[in-house]
């Protein structure tokens, strides 16, 4: 109409043109821009219209344009296409009297569309038809009226879209509800078209608070938070578009309001087009995850702090030895920061030898699959340390140990402790024997005399004896008194000694007069032996202080051991001055003594075991007596010996 309006206007136009020949020329002009405006919109709506001749072709939907009273007067091809029906069959046709529309359906239709000519709002409903082979198909139905200025229907749209396969997989899907019910998941069905609920389960509405009622039918859209529609989008066009299942995390919105975190996994069903008619999601619940998680990380954190302030070394080895993560104390330990040794091996760090160890045992943990406790000796910036390690395998989620973890501790003092202790242990074993020796030797020692004491005495109190014979038995008694005397005093002095007893009466000494009073008591000794004796003083020699009965008795045990144990020869007692101390020496030409001997010497109870040293007795004290004196008087006493070749015992004493 409105063209044919139009083109009746351009005549009457062209005809005052020819009629107003002489009018001005500015009418004119006028006139033929008015025609030539004419003429553009013309082609505009031309364009617009074959624009939708073209789009009402295209769609892939039925659609049907219907006059006021039902009748057909245009439809696309689909219609034709999707029925089986031809043109013939459906043109000018009444939409009532179609043959593929069943009865109930065309009661339903009959009622929607006398609902929209009063001008009531219709929503999209479903309804049977069928093709002309009788296969049978869910359509769903969208119409709208198109009305005049006045309001009065012009024509009626309906388009009609294929939901068959959409209506199967929900039918099935509420056929299955029983099933879906028991699902401790939430799911929901949601219209691949539209995106409304279609189906839910129990554990849906539990988790949302909604009624299934207040569900079916709602928009998917509307129970999340307006900032997740933009995700979920997304994630239904990827799972349409490539077919696979979709996994995410996002917020779910209950009916007071509040936002659950859940995590959603599904699916899209698609049709024969490949077109989604429906997304099966689930939802998971993930709050006490989350919490779950959130307080895992909290321990970790926690964890990752002690560690890293821990006063022990901590440090992850991988299978092959790299260091994966170290506190900060073992990198204080290796002379470094932590980042300084992070990817380095074993065998970087360590010499090989002590690596190749430490991968043993670090490699036996990880076999076992549980953890060991260990010692190693280690070489920590060029000093030889002891550790011990818990080595602990750590495990991934698949049960597989991809590293170990090792918590060390410097047990170095403690190992120095034990070593000490050892030693101790040999040396108490060893004083031990001495003692045990002691008390043979003290035995032999004090059975020795009193054996002849005794035996003597008897002798006199049971038989008159010559004068003559008693002196003599009396001589042997007073010796072997003197020699008990001797045994009782070592006894005596060297416990004195360790309990820091023994007293001194310390004052000025003359070293030369004590050794030539030493030398004279010796003499008897000496030439009995038919050995020498004498004494060398080099230079005069300062005056020490001391007490003389102690440095006396030092002197003497030593001339008096060079007389025992010497059987030709002579011996020599010597004394000088060395840097500032008085040094006394007994030389002797005696058996001489091993080397394997010498540093046991000064011990106490120690007595060589030669068949010179058991033929002369003693009890093994004297010497270790001698070292306490002299040691108490702040000076020191040694030998120097070869055996076979005699020996030379010194001691020294400071000078006043």
């Amino acid at each position: 109409m409105p063209v044919v309006w139009k083109m009746g206007k351009l005549r009457q136009c062209k005809m005052a043109a020819k009629s107003t020949k002489n009018s001005s020329r500015k009418e004119a002009a006028k006139l033929e821009r008015e025609l030539e405006k004419l003429h553009r919109k013309r082609a505009v709506q031309e364009k617009e219209l074959e624009n939708c001749r073209a789009l009402f072709a295209t769609l892939p939907e039925m659609i049907i344009v219907l006059d006021p009273k039902g009748k057909v007067l245009d439809v696309n091809k689909n219609v034709y296409k999707f029925t089986g029906y031809s043109k013939k069959e459906v043109a000018g046709k009444y939409i009532f009297r179609f043959p593929f529309i069943p009865l109930k359906s065309k009661k339903i239709l009959l009622k929607k569309f006398a609902a929209r000519v009063l001008g009531k709002k219709v929503e999209p409903y479903t309804l049977t038809i069928k093709d002309k082979k009788g296969k049978q198909y869910e359509m769903k139905i969208v119409a709208s009226t198109i009305r005049d200025k006045q309001g009065r229907l012009v024509k009626d749209l309906v388009v009609a879209s294929d939901i068959t396969e959409e209506q199967r997989t929900t039918n099935k899907l509420k056929d299955s509800k029983i099933y879906l019910d028991t699902m401790g998941d939430a799911l929901v069905v949601i219209n691949g078209r539209d995106k409304r609920i279609v189906a839910v389960n129990k554990a849906f509405t539990k988790l949302g608070g909604y009624s299934e009622k207040e569900t079916i039918g709602k928009n998917i859209f509307k129970i999340f938070p307006k900032r997740e529609k933009a995700k979920h989008k997304k994630e239904m066009r990827n799972a349409a578009r490539t077919g696979k299942a979709a996994k995410f995390d996002a917020i779910a919105l209950t009916k007071s309001g509040k936002e659950i975190p859940v995590s959603i996994s599904g699916t899209a069903v698609l049709d024969s087009k490949g077109r989604p008619t429906n997304f099966v999601w689930v939802f998971r619940d993930i709050s006490e995850k989350l919490e779950a998680e959130e307080m895992l990380r909290e321990s970790e954190e926690k964890y990752r702090h002690l560690v890293e302030n821990a006063g022990e070394p901590i440090f992850s080895v991988k299978v092959d030895g790299t260091f994966i993560s170290m506190n900060k104390t073992a990198a204080n330990e290796l002379g470094g920061k932590p980042s300084d040794f992070i990817g380095k091996t074993m065998g970087d760090l360590f010499p090989k030898k002590i690596a190749d160890g430490q991968m043993r045992t670090i490699t036996h943990a990880i076999s076992k699959g549980e953890g060991i406790d260990s010692e190693s000796k280690s070489v920590v910036r060029g000093k030889e340390r002891w550790y011990s390690a818990h080595i602990e395998p750590i495990k991934n989620r698949e049960g597989k140990i991809n590293f170990a973890q090792l918590i060390v501790h410097d047990i170095t003092p403690l190992k120095k402790v034990e070593e000490e202790m050892a030693k101790a242990f040999v040396e108490l074993k060893k004083l031990d024997k001495l003692k045990a020796d002691f008390m043979n030797i003290a035995a032999h020692e004090l059975k020795t005399p009193i054996t002849p004491i005794r035996g003597y005495v008897e002798i006199m109190l049971n038989k008159e004896l010559p004068r003559e014979k008693e002196t003599q038995f009396l001589s042997i008694v007073h010796r072997n008194t003197l020699r008990l005397e001797l045994l009782i005093n070592d006894v005596l002095d060297i416990s004195r000694l360790e309990s820091r007893a023994m007293r001194f009466d310390m004052q000025n000494l003359d070293i030369v007069k004590i050794i030539k009073t030493v030398e004279q008591d010796m003499k008897a000794a000496a030439n009995e032996k038919k050995i020498k004796i004498g004494h060398k003083i080099k230079g005069k020699l300062p005056i020490v202080k001391g007490d003389k009965r102690r440095i006396s008795q030092v002197l003497g045990n030593l001339v008096k051991n060079a007389v025992k144990f010497t059987k030709k020869g002579g011996i020599t007692i010597n004394a000088f001055t060395k840097n500032g101390n008085v040094v006394v020496e007994v030389k002797d030409t005696g058996i001489g003594i091993s080397d394997e001997n010498i540093p046991k010497l000064f011990t106490k109870f120690f007595q060589a075991q030669t068949s010179e040293t058991r033929e002369a007795g003693g009890t093994g004290l004297g010497l270790a007596i001698c070292k306490g004196i002299i040691e108490e008087h702040g000076g020191e006493v040694g030998v120097k010996s070869r055996q076979g070749k005699g020996s030379t015992f010194y001691f020294s004493l400071p000078r006043k």
